[in-house]
């Protein structure tokens, strides 16, 4: 069987796509809470700033932990505190991007299972939060 990544540059890329796709997603909905009271009321009085604008705060930089304590309940369908296989490979499946077609990629149960037994590493066939940080984590590494 061939290994779902040659090396874990591979899996950084995944989880580096997630990373930024997760903060453009946080950007838009704080954008859209900032813009909701404007819009919602018709005759708020004109904002616009005169001259330059300032500079947005830079983004602080998501760690792999950060990620675990904020999806992992999300994934955790049985709120066992651990992911099985099934949770694992929700989650996991969507840090992978899709095929051209949109569809998901012909090995993503290969990669998936792959991957779980990768963030397995005391063999009880559960992913815990401490296990999933650390997969993310050398995957950050490369």
């Amino acid at each position: 069987m061939m290994p779902a990544f040659k090396t874990g540059r591979d899996l950084f890329l995944h989880v580096r796509s997630f990373i930024v796709n997760f903060r453009k997603s946080l950007l838009l909905i704080a954008f859209a809470g900032l813009c909701s009271p404007a819009l919602a009321d018709q005759n708020a009085p004109d904002t616009k700033a005169v001259g330059p604008s300032p500079a947005a705060p830079a983004p602080n930089p998501v760690t792999p932990s950060e990620i675990v304590d904020r999806e992992f309940a999300t994934y955790d369908a049985d709120k066992s505190g651990d992911l099985n296989v099934a949770e694992f490979s929700a989650w996991v499946s969507k840090l992978r991007k899709p095929s051209a077609d949109g569809t998901p990629p012909a090995d993503s149960q290969t990669w998936s299972a792959n991957l779980f037994a990768r963030a397995d590493t005391d063999h009880n066939q559960l992913v815990s939060k401490t296990e999933m940080t650390a997969l993310l984590a050398s995957a950050a590494r490369g």
